[in-house]
């Protein structure tokens, strides 16, 4: 498909909703069917992600001594590299799926930048095959943001083409990511300097840490409160960052505003979701108006 069509149906698409989406890929199947060959050396047949397995084995062989932890080369298979054995990294593990060259670049490069958004089926189910064998099975698949000019430009996130792709590997698919991390979508100039606070509640939501927080009110003295707090949900509402939690000193789910918590820090406690809590609707109720 071209790329002007492509962008097209992407705006459609977005107009009509979940729905219109799913009709448009559809007719786009219908139009253009995925080829019967295999997408990097051509050879007849229908193979899983369109990629024949000698090509796949040979991205395999090519990344037989990997470090488990950044995805670099290293000494040997499933070694760790000096590099990650000295440091401590924000994730646990990568496993990529090959080297970025050949025929494995060219697929990548015609499906970002060439507009053939049809080839995020693939290339998902070739991450997810890889996924299933080597990664623990994930509670929940997070799409990296795309940067809103590139998104006009290329008319598609090409992370989250490939994260519903990888649905299978997570029975929740990406719509758990909505229950973690809520963007209002008001316009208005962002103020305030989150840096590391922002970071550390990121990880405590995602990980179910318990944080110590001191906060204090703008308002009045009675809502400023010190102590334990369950972290369950990022809110970003006119540039402010707000965090929605169980407060265990007031006894209440709050909405805490990230400029006015005076101290915080992890704890080595996690704490038990409720699955009943929904961040939409309870920042419905309490987001300032």
């Amino acid at each position: 498909m071209t790329l002007p069509l492509n962008r097209a149906l992407s705006a459609l698409g977005r107009r009509l909703g979940p729905g219109g989406v799913v009709l448009l890929e559809g007719l786009d199947r219908l139009v253009f069917p995925p080829p019967v060959h295999c997408l990097v050396c051509g050879r007849e047949g229908c193979f899983a992600g369109n990629v024949c397995p000698s090509c796949v084995a040979s991205w395999r062989r090519e990344l037989e001594n990997w470090c488990p932890r950044c995805g670099r080369p290293s000494s040997g298979a499933g070694a760790i590299c000096g590099e990650c054995a000295s440091r401590v990294l924000p994730w646990d593990r990568v496993r990529p799926v090959g080297v970025y060259r050949g025929g494995l670049r060219e697929l990548i490069c015609r499906f970002k930048y060439g507009g053939e958004r049809w080839l995020g089926l693939p290339l998902g189910e070739i991450m997810a095959g890889v996924a299933m064998v080597t990664l623990a099975r994930p509670d929940l698949l997070a799409p990296v943001p795309l940067a809103p000019g590139r998104y006009r430009r290329r008319g598609f996130n090409q992370a989250e083409e490939l994260a519903r792709r990888m649905e299978l590997l997570c029975p929740e698919g990406t719509g758990l990511l909505r229950q973690r991390v809520l963007i209002d979508p008001e316009d208005r100039f962002p103020k305030g300097d989150l840096g590391a606070k922002l970071v550390l509640l990121e990880k405590a939501v995602f990980s179910g840490t318990v944080v110590e927080i001191d906060y204090e009110s703008p308002l009045c003295r009675t809502l400023s409160t010190r102590g334990p707090v369950d972290p369950y949900g990022l809110v970003n509402k006119t540039g402010y960052w707000f965090v929605v939690g169980y407060c265990h000193t007031l006894e209440t789910y709050r909405a805490f505003n990230l400029v006015y918590i005076r101290t915080l820090t992890s704890t080595d406690r996690t704490f038990v979701r409720d699955e009943t809590f929904s961040l939409d609707e309870f920042w419905e109720r309490v987001k300032p108006k």
